[in-house]
């Protein structure tokens, strides 16, 4: 028998034959499959026909319906996980210098300008002085105090808080009873209930637990600074305090320690009772300590905290927000050092807080101090980047107070523009600021202003519209604190010089060429990018108590200049008293006529020419149009069934013509969030760009969204979110508390309602929706309804008069149907 073994290749095509064979058999099992259900189904009566087809549509239903309830459940997830995802993305994608520097350029002028001052000798000695008042940014409102140190504090804390209430009743009442005996009341806004009530609630004790968890901002600056060796030259003398608790375990709420870190590590120094740091005595003792024990070549002392420009800096909140006024800033250095213009103690003062880049600021500190390194407007709570400024100075420790100042100015908005450029796609944005001022000169740009001032006030008895001019051209400024804006007034000084040069041109011109040579180093982004370095407390208008409170502040404690004084007094008191009036005598300025209001207030009833599309045009005489200081479109929905009305807020769609008509130019859309309209207030107007504030519910906190619109580029963004009882809790400081909006946030539009007929208002809520890279800002058509609309405009006192209310319908976009109400002025629109 012959025998062999079959080939690799028979095998192969044994293997191929058997694999199709199956797969025949198979499909044609498939095949007889189908065959045999074909003729069952054909077998069927109708009947069990129908009930076959009945039975196939309801599984069918059953799984779309099971489908869209888990998408209902799990799709907000999904997306809230996605968007999370991509923020967290963004938030680390690299940017280049490149990228930054286009966004935000370097002042390569001011550079220069620093790079040519003489510079220190590498080997010289350097101590920072850091005064560190950590207050709520250090602890989240957390207490971790000993009993016995509440019972310590507890006598000095309500000493000064009833002090401060005395100061101001004693403040107010004169105020108060001078104007009245001229005829003149208050403002009639101020009379009115507040437009939004912040919710009164404690937290729980699970987010007590998460507070107290995270990092305070002081604490994280503390370990920026003992991330950078330092070399033997250069010491840290860092004071402690004001803060109910601290995360960094080295720091003791209940005392008021000092630190010093240098080439030998960090250790404690001073273990004290506890100081209030808003005392001008504890600054001295902390000046006391350094100069006597931590002498150098050159000394550089920081303020760490909340600042709030010409009202201060260091809010304590263990002594009742107590804080250090510029006058007490100025006094404990004078206690400690020689004021010296030519060769002051300090190489450089900065404040790492918001708003203390100011004329007053820099005034205050004039001799004590070579450099300002500062922030014009608002700092978030992160602050500096002492990492990064601090590991360059100690590779080059020749360098001036300058050009610390300037490296610390590029590592600070180098940060927060970097943010911004991977934020972008969520249309978040960050307004920064800082510059680096010569003190020695700004004392100069002071005087300047004070002439400007002076030329006012011998023109305003004869052209009592001068002071309808000095509002709008304020207006117009870049306007700083957009939480408490009509609080603290402050604007940059350049942008109002420029605003009121046609009038004045060469007092401003004097006090802009002074400021060139002052401001060294100007950094600034997005919507303050016109800010010049400077800022300026200006009475603009009151809106509240607060307002009142910090303008009579002002007025009473921190002006020293009288003719700045009287000024502002008859710009928002419309006369002068007598102290006053005869100081105006003395100067030779005149008696001071009392403001008449008159023609604004016929303003109900003029002669309005109205379109079917709810355009009006109000012509305005000559008289009425120098009292004019500012004017806005105020929008209310109208709920006829209900008899409700709520209210919009108001806008810039109106302007006046150069025949003297107001007219107003609104098509139907407006400020929106995802489909829901804003109750919106305007913050300030450029000529570049808008800001706006919207209040609304930010998961679960009543707090103001900050939206930014520039003209040239037609876009909005989203400059921020902060809790609107911040700045009424902060004492004579500002809390730096706004925070990004961020995909997962939960948001619900807040708006004040009121009955037709005028009774209590009321707030309510929108619907609630969740914030995610694809949420659109900017302007929508309205919901199909009634509405109402009427301007506001302001004279120079920042009083309100409204023209006739205008009835109006929007449907399907189009403005329609236009006629005149015969209601009065809606109360909640101011």
């Amino acid at each position: 028998m012959n025998i062999r073994k079959e080939t690799d290749s028979e095998k192969d095509n044994l293997s191929s034959f058997t694999t199709i064979d199956l797969k025949k058999q198979k499909k044609e099992a498939r095949q007889a499959a189908k065959l045999t259900k074909r003729k069952a189904y054909q077998d069927l009566s109708f009947r069990k026909k129908a009930l076959y087809w009945g039975m196939r549509v309801i599984g069918a239903v059953a799984v779309c319906g099971l489908v869209l309830i888990i998408g209902v459940f799990c799709m907000n997830p999904i997306l809230t996980l996605v968007d999370e995802w991509y923020f967290d993305y963004c938030s680390q994608k690299p940017v280049s210098k490149e990228e930054i520097y286009s966004e935000v350029p370097i002042d390569t002028d001011g550079a220069e300008g620093i790079a040519a001052l003489p510079t220190c000798h590498a080997d010289d000695t350097w101590a920072f002085y850091i005064y560190m008042c950590g207050s709520d940014l250090e602890s989240n409102h957390v207490n971790r105090l000993s009993d016995v140190t509440k019972y310590l504090i507890m006598p000095e804390a309500a000493t000064y808080i009833q002090k401060t209430q005395e100061q101001m009743d004693t403040q107010f009442w004169q105020f108060v009873t001078d104007i009245r005996e001229k005829g003149i009341d208050l403002p009639t806004n101020m009379y009115l209930p507040p437009a939004i009530e912040a919710s009164k609630t404690t937290a729980g004790e699970f987010d007590e637990v998460v507070a107290d968890m995270q990092p305070g901002y002081a604490s994280a600056d503390i370990d920026e600074i003992l991330s950078v060796a330092l070399p033997q030259n250069v010491k840290f003398i860092i004071q402690t305090g004001g803060a109910s608790r601290w995360s960094s375990p080295e720091v003791n709420p209940n005392r008021s320690q000092r630190f010093v870190y240098d080439s030998k590590g960090f250790q404690t120094t001073e273990n004290n009772p506890p100081q209030n740091m808003g005392e001008q005595e504890t600054l001295i003792d902390f000046l006391n300590y350094c100069n006597k024990n931590f002498p150098a070549d050159h000394k550089v002392l920081l303020f760490w905290n909340h600042g709030a420009g010409a009202f201060g800096v260091a809010s304590d909140e263990l002594y009742g927000q107590d804080s250090l006024s510029l006058s007490e800033m100025s006094a404990a250095l004078g206690a400690v050092y020689e004021q010296n213009e030519s060769e002051p103690p300090f190489e450089l003062i900065g404040f790492d807080a918001c708003l203390m880049a100011s004329v007053e600021v820099a005034h205050s500190l004039h001799g004590y101090g070579k450099y300002l390194a500062a922030s014009e407007e608002l700092e978030p709570g992160e602050g500096w980047d002492y990492a990064a400024w601090l590991e360059k100075f100690v590779n080059d420790t020749s360098m001036n107070g300058a050009q610390i100042g300037q490296i610390i100015a590029d590592s600070y908005i180098d940060y927060y523009t970097e943010q911004a450029i991977r934020l972008k796609d969520f249309g978040i944005d960050f307004p920064c600021t800082f510059s680096i001022t010569d003190i020695g000169k700004a004392n100069e740009v002071y005087i300047r202003y004070g002439e400007l001032v002076t030329a006012i006030l011998r023109d305003i008895v004869q052209e009592p519209w001068i002071m309808s001019e000095l509002g709008r051209a304020s207006a117009q400024s870049v306007r700083y604190a957009s939480d408490a804006y009509s609080v603290f007034n402050t604007i940059d000084l350049a942008v109002f010089m420029r605003e009121l040069s046609e009038i004045y041109p060469a007092e401003t011109q004097a006090v802009l060429d002074t400021l060139d040579e002052t401001v060294l180093y100007n950094r600034a982004s997005s919507y303050v990018r016109e800010s010049q370095g400077l800022s300026i407390y200006f009475p603009i208008e009151l809106k509240n108590m607060e307002g009142l409170s910090y303008y009579l502040n002002y007025i009473n404690n921190i002006c020293s200049n009288n003719d700045i004084k009287t000024l502002y007094y008859y710009k928002l008191a419309g006369c002068l008293n007598g102290e006053l009036q005869t100081y105006a005598y003395s100067k030779g300025y005149g008696t001071f006529p009392v403001l008449d209001t008159t023609p604004l207030s016929m303003l109900t009833e003029a002669d309005i020419q109205l379109s079917d599309n709810a355009q009006f045009h109000i012509p305005l005489d000559s008289s009425a149009v120098n009292l004019l200081q500012d004017m806005t479109f105020c929008l209310c929905q109208l709920d006829t069934k209900n008899g409700m009305i709520t209210y919009l807020g108001e806008d810039r769609l109106v302007f006046l013509n150069e025949q003297g008509i107001l007219n107003t130019n609104f098509s139907g859309k407006w400020l929106s969030i995802d489909g829901q309209p804003l109750a919106v207030e305007v913050i300030d107007t450029t000529k570049e760009r808008i800001r706006y504030r919207a209040p609304v519910l930010y998961n679960g906190t009543d707090s103001y969204l900050v939206i930014g619109y520039e003209y040239e580029s037609g876009e909005f963004s989203v400059l921020g979110v902060y809790d609107m009882t911040s700045y009424k809790e902060g004492g004579d400081t500002l809390m730096r508390n706004t925070q990004n909006v961020e995909p997962g946030d939960a948001i619900q539009v807040i708006y004040e309602t009121s009955q037709s007929t005028g009774s209590t208002n009321e707030k309510i809520y929108g619907k609630k929706f969740i914030y995610r890279v694809s949420s659109k800002v900017g302007e929508q058509i309205l919901p199909d309804g009634g509405y109402l609309a009427m301007v506001a405009l302001s004279d120079s006192r920042g009083d309100y008069y409204y023209t006739p209310i205008v009835n109006f319908e929007i449907q399907t976009g189009r403005v329609h149907n236009a006629n005149l109400s015969d209601m009065h002025a809606i109360t909640v629109a101011k």
